[in-house]
């Protein structure tokens, strides 16, 4: 990551600095850092608290690097925005008392928490659940967030909500209830998709790092095009692609946007018969990715190999693509 003096004396931000990272004045600079200060302060406290193997996850190390440097005034690099994901125990919560676990993944926004809070999403990782729970829970923490005060660190607080809500609200849930919401939900289970993710571009390595991880853990194959524009196509089973998607959307960017979609009926069995990607993977249409305008050539004849050829119009609805020829 290129650097730039952010001194209070430093008036404007480097384009080649973070995504969205607020500083044009040193006021701005000044609740920066006041605001990256708590972050850090907050992440070693987690560390702390939660030491046990796979409890704490950073999705980037060389970010919490950075802003330890940048809040000691040790470097004028901007810092990525920091993620990491938490595993939290809610006991005695699901049928006959047996415990329910959740993932929270947490993405601070830079200027959390002096007047933003942080954008936390959870994931449900046994079956005491349907994919309507998960949403409606997350929806309800997500409105609860918003009503915080800002200016002090709370996602100890949050933690403790989803621990005491989430205990609170599968105890709800009957265990007949339980079997048939199951049975009803089956056919849905194995609907396969795929979803076409159009975004103005994509360039910053930590944002790239998050999809590619995201994607990997709900074991959905496609890729992410880097570069202006920038696409992402994930396939899998519905219920794991809508995920990545409400996911992803919560991240900072210019435009995002769903283009397309494709589902067929099938069973987890034989979902490598609907599949057009092998793996997820990262690809660039020229080679760097970094050119305001790519020659996508070899990206449409890509699409076209994989069968995807009826999607080209669809995702450059409206935008004058080069397709190789003369530069």
């Amino acid at each position: 990551m290129a650097s730039k003096d952010f001194s209070p004396s430093a008036r404007t931000l480097s384009l080649d600095a973070p995504e969205d990272a607020p500083v044009d004045s040193t006021d701005d600079f000044a609740l920066l850092r006041s605001s990256l200060t708590a972050q850090l302060n907050e992440i070693e406290i987690l560390e702390s608290m939660y030491s046990m193997p796979g409890e704490f996850f950073l999705h980037d190390q060389d970010a919490k690097a950075q802003l330890d440097s940048f809040c000691r005034d040790r470097g004028a690099v901007v810092p990525s925005e920091i993620s990491y994901d938490i595993r939290l125990q809610c006991e005695n919560a699901g049928p006959n008392n047996a415990p329910v676990e959740v993932v929270a993944t947490v993405t601070y926004p830079y200027n959390y928490p002096d007047a933003a809070g942080p954008n936390v999403y959870v994931r449900f990782l046994n079956q005491y659940h349907t994919r309507q729970h998960q949403s409606y829970l997350n929806k309800t923490l997500s409105a609860w967030i918003k009503g915080l005060s800002k200016g002090e660190a709370c996602v100890l607080q949050i933690f403790s909500w989803i621990e005491q809500n989430t205990t609170s609200f599968v105890s709800s849930i009957r265990p007949q209830q339980l079997s048939e919401e199951n049975a009803e939900n089956q056919p849905a289970e194995s609907e396969f998709e795929r979803l076409w993710i159009y975004s103005h571009h994509i360039y910053s390595k930590h944002k790239r790092e998050m999809v590619m991880a995201l994607a990997k853990n709900l074991e959905l194959s496609g890729f992410m095009l880097i570069g202006k524009p920038g696409i992402i196509c994930v396939e899998g089973m519905r219920k794991d692609a809508r995920a990545f998607y409400d996911q992803i959307k919560r991240f900072t960017w210019q435009k995002i946007a769903l283009r397309h979609q494709e589902a067929a009926s099938v069973s987890a069995d034989n979902i490598s018969k609907e599949q057009k990607f092998v793996k997820f993977k990262e690809m660039s249409a020229n080679g760097t990715g970094k050119e305001d305008s790519q020659d996508m050539s070899d990206f449409i004849q890509f699409l076209k190999d994989r069968g995807c050829g009826d999607v080209i119009p669809i995702l450059f609805a409206g935008i004058k693509v080069q397709e190789g020829g003369e530069n």
